[in-house]
């Protein structure tokens, strides 16, 4: 997925050269040195994208039993670094509970996402988590609370982007998960709400199958990346420069 230069021996022949003409006092044609101003530009805005890149947060959100944690872990699974739950930790855990205190609860998540973020390794790859900060604000919202101060203290750039995941045809209820399916319509809204407004781009998940909809994810991200730049020759070469999402 990563983007990366390509430079082909005559190119670099060609730019030593035409250096080595300067330093010795000669000069270039106008059209040749525009060619190698839109050459070191198109070459600065690849590394830019490269570091934009490998410091992507992607948030994998949506309502509770849509599928999160599952395509979370095939992610994991092909090697790219992830941020698990915070929240389903600290109902098991049986201090925080969403349904004895809102409040206390989501204070102790967003405590703990801010603490998981500010240890992230990306090694140089796109870090996937699931859920991120704003998420805590959803439901404050549904639940018709005051929204506290700090979400709106939050950098929300650190996220390039927001997959929702699609409520699923059934609801899985368990231990730790207590809602309905008509709860996970309803947050599902809220949580794009959450993150548009902030500038945040959501793309949605349909229904689909785990593998279909990581397969879905890594595709959107790459359109994402890619900075397509058509080849171009340098000062007279027969060589070409390429610069290409790998």
């Amino acid at each position: 997925i990563l983007p990366g230069l390509v430079f082909s021996h005559g190119t670099a022949t060609s730019i030593t050269r035409a250096k080595t003409r300067l330093n010795s006092g000669g000069f270039l044609p106008p059209q040749q040195l525009a060619k190698i101003q839109q050459f070191a530009y198109s070459c600065f805005v690849s590394f830019l994208a490269c570091l934009w890149i490998t410091s992507m947060r992607i948030v994998i959100t949506g309502g509770p039993s849509t599928g999160k944690t599952t395509i979370i872990s095939l992610l994991e699974a092909k090697g790219f670094p992830v941020v698990h739950e915070q929240a389903t930790q600290i109902i098991k855990e049986g201090k925080f509970l969403p349904w004895i205190d809102r409040a206390a609860f989501q204070d102790e998540v967003l405590r703990r996402q801010l603490e998981a973020e500010a240890t992230l390794n990306s090694q140089g790859r796109p870090v996937f988590l699931d859920r991120g900060l704003f998420d805590g604000e959803a439901y404050y919202v549904y639940d018709k609370l005051e929204v506290p101060a700090v979400f709106s203290k939050l950098d929300a750039t650190r996220y390039v982007m927001a997959f929702l995941i699609e409520e699923l045809s059934f609801f899985d209820k368990n231990e730790v998960r207590r809602e309905s399916l008509e709860f996970t319509k309803a947050i599902s809204n809220i949580l794009e709400d959450c993150y548009r407004k902030r500038h945040v781009s959501v793309v949605r998940v349909p229904a689909l199958s785990p593998a279909e909809r990581v397969e879905f994810i890594l595709q959107k991200v790459e359109q994402t990346q890619c900075l397509p730049v058509q080849p171009q020759r340098i000062i007279g070469t027969t060589n070409t420069t390429y610069i290409s999402a790998l």
